[in-house]
């Protein structure tokens, strides 16, 4: 498994008022109204949807029922698209997708959302900030729905109501993916010359109910009791991320988790490691390890597939028994902390990267639940959350969603190539807290032995037949070549 390592820089945005009046909105004051469209596909895999929004009523239920922005579909098995407050939905030929929950809106402020497809991940951005995606494949279905905007296209009178009582404007849809950069340009004012941009269908901005893309064919009219030309008493767009949860709760949270393992005294756990990703054609690939870890204070052991590691207090030992090779390395600084998987990842997300991750906390089952979930698109790790016990502290599962991408060479010839961006999905689940009291798997005697003829180290009796490479010790110098601890072989990339 590759080390984890990232850098981002956050330029963190303020307030923005629209380049246009704040008198040319639709409103929608009942159940049913809105303004319907027409039959309005979007065809292929790729989509983008937009609308800036007040709402003005509050609303019983889940967060999906905060309203219909612009809708295409009436039940889950048909969605061409359909975009909410908090969520993005679409069906494909793979089946349906939604946007994973993130934290409500509040009633009376102006908001920016926008939905983005691009065949590979579902991505929902609120103000110009990726709030929340979920990865997916297959070409959008088609269905003989009008498009809506304000309700459902086919079922406008729902309960509970899912109209979007409050104003809208600046309704846009696309047949392309948008960037996040490309959303941002213009969240907060009108399109400039919309008959000329590439990939856009229709456009709406409600002092009339024309298509300001130029195809008459998607003229808008008006259903129920709503209106176009209302005054939005407040149409300033003051552009924040969410209501997050509380960092210092979370790093106390983290703390705890951290002291668990700092504090542990022959600590035993079974781990379960899942990896997928999709590949350069689209297809994910799965494949799964199972192994053990023993903790005590910062010493480590654990088995993964058919690679060994311990770590004490004096050196560390990484043992390939496929290949017969055992590698003793001077422990130095790795043993400040333990090596709990992730450690290093975890912290370093919670002490530098707040600023670019919206961070929230629920429960699911029985875990506490900690997400870190990316702002930006231009970070590399996208997704990562802890499950933990809440009384314990012992964690449930980690897992991390991530993109990689750029070029190849192919195996017959130097020619690179551009590669897809590849999502890829690691999680490991944690079971069997135990306390062992068997301490000699830390004992250096278990893998070596001391030749004081010759004052060097040798492999003990078991391995007498490995390798052995002793790095950094003996007066050899440190190789930092040289793996420090072995990865999951079946997992590597």
């Amino acid at each position: 498994m590759k080390r984890i390592m990232s850098a981002a820089v956050v330029i963190m945005m303020s307030s923005f008022s629209f380049g246009q009046t704040c008198t040319n909105w639709l409103f929608v004051n009942s159940n049913g109204g809105g303004v319907r469209i027409g039959d309005l596909d979007v065809t292929g895999d790729h989509i983008t949807v937009e609308a800036t929004f007040k709402r003005t009523a509050s609303y019983s239920g889940s967060e999906l029922y905060a309203g219909d922005l612009v809708s295409k579909n009436s039940n889950t098995s048909n969605i061409n698209y359909l975009l909410r407050p908090n969520t993005a939905e679409i069906t494909t030929s793979n089946g349906y997708f939604r946007t994973p929950d993130i934290c409500d809106i509040q009633i009376s402020k102006t908001y920016h959302v926008a939905m983005v497809y691009d065949g590979v991940v579902l991505k929902f951005y609120r103000d110009g900030f990726l709030m929340s995606q979920v990865p997916c494949s297959g070409n959008l279905v088609l269905n003989n729905h009008s498009a809506t905007v304000g309700s459902n296209a086919g079922n406008p009178n729902t309960t509970p109501i899912e109209s979007m009582i409050g104003y809208i404007n600046e309704v846009r849809i696309w047949n392309v993916a948008r960037t996040q950069s490309q959303i941002r340009t213009y969240m907060s004012s009108s399109l400039p010359n919309p008959p000329s941009q590439s990939g856009l269908l229709a456009y709406y901005t409600f002092d009339s109910l024309n298509n300001k893309q130029g195809n008459s064919a998607w003229n808008a009219n008006l259903t129920g009791s709503a209106s176009i030309n209302q005054t939005n008493p407040n149409c300033t767009l003051v552009v924040d991320s969410c209501a997050i949860a509380g960092l210092n709760n979370v790093k106390n949270d983290i703390y705890k988790i951290n002291a668990v393992f700092d504090s542990s005294r022959y600590l035993g756990f079974n781990v379960n490691i899942t990896y997928n990703s999709d590949t350069m054609y689209g297809q994910f690939e799965h494949e799964e390890m199972s192994g053990s870890y023993i903790m005590n204070d910062k010493n480590l052991y654990y088995k993964l597939g058919t690679n060994e590691y311990m770590q004490n207090d004096s050196f560390a030992y990484s043992i390939y028994n496929d290949e017969k090779m055992i590698i003793m390395t001077k422990t130095g600084s790795s043993a400040k902390s333990n090596l709990f998987p992730m450690r290093e990842f975890i912290d370093s997300v919670v002490a530098s990267y707040d600023t670019a991750y919206l961070i929230t906390t629920r429960t699911e089952d029985e875990s506490k639940v900690i997400d870190f979930t990316a702002r930006f698109d231009t970070l590399q790790y996208k997704r990562f959350t802890i499950y933990f016990d809440s009384v314990t502290h012992y964690p449930d599962k980690l897992a991390m969603e991530f993109v990689e991408g750029g070029t190849y060479t192919d195996a017959d010839s130097t020619v690179a190539y551009d590669a897809r961006r590849m999502l890829k999905r690691i999680t490991m689940s944690f079971s069997n807290y135990y306390h062992t009291t068997s301490p000699d798997i830390f004992n250096d005697e278990k893998y070596v032995s001391f030749d004081k003829q010759r004052k060097k180290y040798r492999p003990s009796q078991k391995f007498k037949d490995y390798r052995f490479i002793a790095n950094g010790v003996d007066g050899e110098d440190y190789d930092e070549s040289i793996e420090a601890y072995p990865a999951p072989p079946a997992i590597n990339n």
